[in-house]
């Protein structure tokens, strides 16, 4: 993703470093403050990290992390990024049901973020 990035024209060091490591979080448990890395690409890593709270249904909490997301230019380029790469393989892991549904939250959460 962050050779894409780069290819695209990006050179910005915190958002490349926010590429490579926007699945930490997720992947490992770490809490995205203590990431060895700035403000600014801890900030992104924890935008694009999804989780659902204790009380939210899935739906609510992906509403909540998209509204987050847009917010911030930098995130929104992560997960656009992200998510074009997860698209380009899913057909290899993911069963229909599965794509179906991923195509869907692409289409309501990140094609708007293409927007901003």
């Amino acid at each position: 993703m962050a050779c894409q990035a780069h290819a695209f024209g990006i050179r910005d060091d915190s958002l490349l470093a926010a590429i490579l490591l926007h699945d930490v979080v997720e992947d490992t448990g770490v809490d995205a403050e203590n990431i060895p890395f700035s403000d600014t690409v801890k900030e992104i890593v924890r935008l694009v990290s999804f989780r659902v709270p204790v009380g939210e249904t899935w739906e609510q909490a992906k509403k909540e992390y998209y509204a987050r997301i847009v917010k911030n230019g930098k995130a929104c380029v992560v997960k656009i990024i992200d998510r074009c790469n997860n698209v380009s393989t899913m057909a290899g892991s993911f069963t229909r049901k599965r794509m179906i549904e991923y195509m869907q939250e692409t289409e309501n959460y990140v094609l708007p973020l293409t927007e901003i």
